[in-house]
């Protein structure tokens, strides 16, 4: 029993003190903030996205930059069956952003997600599938970029 005790004493103490840090720690603490959008694509991307980057504009900011983003999505047919209905599907999200000071390109970065998923018979349960399938692209292209911007 004291073993068991030891041991558990001995996996808490190297847990806590392993340096963990949250992934988004830095969320919040840049040194600019981003005064005008240039956005071109699609509208609900763009908008997300936008929501997201203005958590992480600095207070304070002497740094004003422009944010110059282009989003395009696809759904391609991956395979058909033998009658030559769609069976697989794949989404894919592409984003280009820029980062100017005027006309000085600060950052410059493509974020590109996809995934494939198989057909459903019910329309309206597919159409529901592939609307959460684009808000997950959407949530994980925006944690890239967060990051790509707080770095």
């Amino acid at each position: 029993m004291k073993i068991i005790k030891f041991f558990l004493i001995l996996l808490l103490i190297t847990i806590t003190s392993c340096g963990y840090k949250p992934l988004f720690s830095k969320k919040g603490k840049v040194n600019y903030s981003i005064t005008e959008y240039d956005l071109k694509g699609e509208k609900l991307i763009n908008k997300k996205i936008i929501t997201l980057i203005n958590t992480i504009n600095g207070d304070d900011s002497i740094n004003l930059y422009t944010l110059e983003m282009v989003s395009e999505k696809k759904k391609e047919t991956l395979a058909k069956d033998s009658e030559g209905n769609s069976s697989i599907f794949r989404s894919t999200i592409n984003v280009d952003l820029v980062l100017r000071d005027g006309k000085k390109i600060i950052k410059k970065e493509k974020f590109s997600s996809s995934f494939s998923y198989n057909n459903i018979k019910n329309k309206f349960d597919l159409s529901q599938y592939q609307k959460n399938v684009e808000d997950i692209l959407i949530n994980k292209i925006s944690d890239e970029i967060l990051m790509f911007l707080s770095s």
